[in-house]
């Protein structure tokens, strides 16, 4: 009866915020249900500590909670709370009479916490990934012909690819998305039906558009590869939306896959196209947030979203519609200051960036230096916070290139050339040469600032 109520409440609570699969985005509400869940369950599990049923619905609500929590900002208590599940699914994983099911949890645990410290801790979520696509390998052999498992490997084999572009071994990524996707196709045509494979390859070609030539992040310059690959999701995730209208989850998915395609590095020409992805990507996370106002990842999602807006329209030179769309992307994390979301205060600095380049190069520097200020002291803070990573050494190293343009523009050619320096220091420290794929044009430009400097 006890279990029988906790499944109840269990199920209720994802099909109010699950972020994985089709739901109606109400996180708040979702955690009150799974809270509700693990109160009956836990005086039951405490008397059958050992036993393998109990144990997996232990699995199953309290990952459940840290996906919640992660969803809005809580990463620190969410990647606690899986790091006490991981020991629990090794434990069940190694009885002799376990389940396929019971073999998949500890590879899904350490995957899922690979993809939580994916921007905070990479190093760390290598690590996770790496344990859990070796488990995967293992159950997969064990069970050729089941294909939930092959599934899940492929999940796994694309979190990595994650993990070593967000690490800059962009080749690396590269390999394992493509392995990653040929694994899916085949599920895909075999069950071309079943949303969550559909879902699952959608975020995987999405991942991949990014690594081939978005201007999101480090990528491989290869923008007609990415427009085919990121086409192919947006087409994916319209017919998921399509089919389930009210699932908030399949809103954001196609949000995010439009985004991507819209983010695609290219030239003026292709402008009009990608503002139109990104417009429509603006309207549906409105609905998106209407309906998770607690959601620190949709509001992520939607500031991206926004500053991407803002870079094609700097480009064109609509300078005032560029300063509103940045202006509107701070502003969808305004509501989350008091939260301690480390990929919330990454976007943040991203936007300030921006907009302090788009006011220096409009010659508004009284508007242009606090920002480039504030967003580097916000980097450094970060990163005296966290574990020190070349991903965040070359961002802060591009928080002091656009602190030297603004100053430069300023006139303040001595400051300008000190935090010049600065930069090139930070980024000649990187030795993974992916990771500043992205920053070339701003190096470039510190080398002639510092050139001018010392030829006066």
């Amino acid at each position: 009866m006890r279990q029988a109520l906790c499944v109840a409440y269990y199920k209720a609570a994802l099909a109010q915020g699950d972020p994985r699969h089709p739901s109606l985005g109400d996180y708040a509400g979702a955690e009150v249900d799974m809270r509700k869940a693990e109160s009956i369950l836990m005086p039951a599990y405490q008397r059958h500590s050992a036993d393998p049923d109990y144990i997996m619905r232990l699995i199953e609500v309290r990952s459940g909670l840290a996906d919640l929590m992660f969803q809005t900002g809580r990463i620190r208590q969410a990647t606690q709370l899986y790091e006490q599940l991981i020991p629990v699914a090794h434990r069940i994983g190694s009885i002799s009479h376990c389940t396929m099911n019971c073999k998949q949890q500890e590879p899904a645990l350490e995957n899922n916490l690979a993809h939580m410290l994916l921007n905070i801790a990479p190093d760390e979520a290598l690590r996770h990934i790496d344990r859990s696509v070796a488990l995967l390998r293992v159950v997969a052999a064990a069970y050729p012909q089941e294909v939930d498992v092959h599934q899940q490997l492929a999940v796994g084999i694309g979190t990595a690819a994650a993990v070593n572009a967000a690490l800059g071994r962009l080749q690396q990524a590269d390999e394992g998305y493509r392995q990653s996707i040929a694994m899916r196709e085949p599920i895909m045509r075999t069950h071309p039906d079943n949303a969550a494979y559909q879902r699952g390859m959608l975020v995987i070609l999405t991942r991949y558009a990014m690594l081939l030539g978005s201007s999101t992040g480090p990528h491989l310059d290869r923008p007609e590869d990415a427009m085919h690959y990121a086409t192919q999701a947006v087409d994916i995730a319209r017919r998921l939306a399509a089919a389930d209208p009210g699932s908030i989850t399949s809103k954001r998915d196609l949000a995010t896959a439009l985004w991507c395609r819209g983010a695609i590095d290219g030239d003026v020409a292709s402008a009009a196209s990608a503002l139109q992805d990104l417009q429509e990507a603006d309207a549906l996370m409105l609905a998106v947030s209407k309906a998770s106002p607690n959601s620190t990842e949709s509001a992520i999602t939607h500031a991206g979203i926004l500053q991407q807006q803002g870079r094609w329209l700097a480009r064109l030179g609509h300078t005032t519609d560029a300063v509103n769309a940045y202006r509107q992307s701070i502003a969808q994390m305004d509501p989350f200051m008091a939260v301690e979301d480390a990929n919330l205060t990454l976007q943040r600095i991203a936007s300030e960036q921006d907009l302090a380049q788009l006011y220096a190069n409009s010659g508004d520097t009284a508007q242009a230096l606090p920002l480039a200020e504030r967003a580097l002291q916000q980097a450094q803070n970060f990163i005296a916070a966290t574990p020190s990573t070349a991903p965040h050494t070359a961002m802060l190293g591009l928080c002091w290139a656009v602190d030297a343009m603004v100053l430069s523009q300023a006139n303040r050619n001595e400051d300008a050339s000190y935090a010049a320096e600065n930069a090139m220091k930070l980024w000649d420290s990187i030795e993974r040469s992916g990771l500043l794929s992205v920053y070339q044009q701003e190096m470039t430009q510190m080398r002639r600032l510092l050139a001018a400097a010392s030829s006066h």
